[in-house]
């Protein structure tokens, strides 16, 4: 026979475990090709430049529903060899990297994928989209592709009437005990 005090204990364990349904953390990834673009410094111009958008509620990501906690870009990047016009080989090409105009990274190009660490996620939080631009600084490279990976946490709040339910069972219980005494 179940007791008063077994109810009461599996009622306040099921309320300790309603505040907040959270899901496992899931990746979002979005590809974006460059095409094997061409980028170079001018010296007496403007630099060679590439823009674009992650977009990852084409995978799915709702962002009413879901948070981003991390996220990387890779960049796929080939270093030429050299800067032929002036028959001079350049063995230095610096990129520039930026996202909504923020630079997030500036590196030696080389052939490779170049790795880098977002620190803010309030535009992907806020849309789902990330805007991107890579620049050439100094010499020239070739961009391949980019690939956006972000982990998620889906936080679902539990409704109102839950609590509400929950409360009531408690006075009801504590209402139910009162009587038993007296």
């Amino acid at each position: 026979m179940i007791t008063l005090r077994t109810s009461m204990l599996a009622v306040a364990l099921a309320i300790s475990q309603t505040g907040v349904a959270s899901a496992a953390a899931t990746t979002y990834t979005d590809v974006y090709d460059a095409g094997g673009v061409f980028l170079q410094s001018n010296f007496w111009g403007p630099n060679d430049s590439n823009s674009w958008v992650f977009d990852i509620t084409d995978d799915g990501f709702d962002p009413s529903l879901e948070s981003i906690t991390s996220a990387t870009v890779s960049l796929d990047l080939r270093d030429d060899t050299g800067f032929k016009k002036y028959k001079a080989d350049f063995f230095w090409e610096w990129a520039r990297l930026s996202a909504g105009g923020t630079v997030i990274d500036v590196w030696e190009v080389d052939t490779g994928t170049e790795v880098v660490t977002l620190t803010s996620f309030t535009e992907l939080n806020t849309s789902g989209t990330l805007s991107m631009t890579l620049e050439a600084k100094l010499g020239d490279f070739y961009f391949d592709q980019a690939t956006l990976n972000a982990d998620a946490v889906s936080v679902i709040p539990v409704p109102a009437a839950v609590w509400l339910f929950g409360s009531g069972l408690i006075g009801l219980a504590g209402f139910a005990r009162a009587n038993k005494k007296a």
